[in-house]
């Protein structure tokens, strides 16, 4: 999440006086940060998730073709990192939300197995709402930031922040 948002500050700083659509930044800069923590990835892994839920309508998410578009881009990730575990390429599953999900699909004592459907549910509900509540708050806390400039101050002291 730091090197994310310290790329998207640089990013800032180069662009002088212009404009920032913030949502769009948001949803860019959540998008890669979710899809790190979820899967361990970058974003581009995760972005198929990400692009049929956010650019479409609400008629359009409601349909069969785009939920298992959904299901088959979690289930594409899963299946590459089930790869990598039973190649060797990756030896511990658990540094992650993914990870954490897949030791129990695989636990050993059948009671306390998750099925590969909870599975994918649990990985699109991470995705979906992480992406969707901090979209909602970032702006908010912009806001507030910048018509309370104690605040920023009191931020940069406790956050240990380099930049201003």
């Amino acid at each position: 999440m730091v090197d994310s948002v310290h790329m998207l500050l640089k990013r800032w700083q180069n662009l002088e006086a212009e404009e920032v659509e913030s949502f769009e930044e948001f949803t860019a800069i959540m998008s890669k940060v979710i899809s790190r923590t979820a899967f361990g990835s970058s974003y581009i892994e995760g972005r198929d998730i990400f692009q049929i839920k956010i650019w479409k309508t609400t008629d359009e998410i409601e349909s069969k073709g785009l939920e298992n578009a959904i299901c088959n881009a979690v289930l594409g990730i899963i299946e590459k990192r089930e790869k990598k575990l039973n190649t060797g390429e990756m030896d511990d599953h658990a540094y992650d939300f993914l990870g954490s999900v897949l030791k129990a699909y695989r636990d050993p004592d059948e009671s306390k197995r998750i099925t590969i459907g909870d599975l994918v549910d649990k990985c699109k509900t991470f995705c979906i709402a992480g992406q969707e509540t901090t979209n909602s708050i970032l702006p908010w806390t912009l806001f507030f930031l910048a018509i309370h400039k104690d605040w920023q101050e009191e931020a940069r002291k406790r956050g240990r922040c380099s930049w201003q």
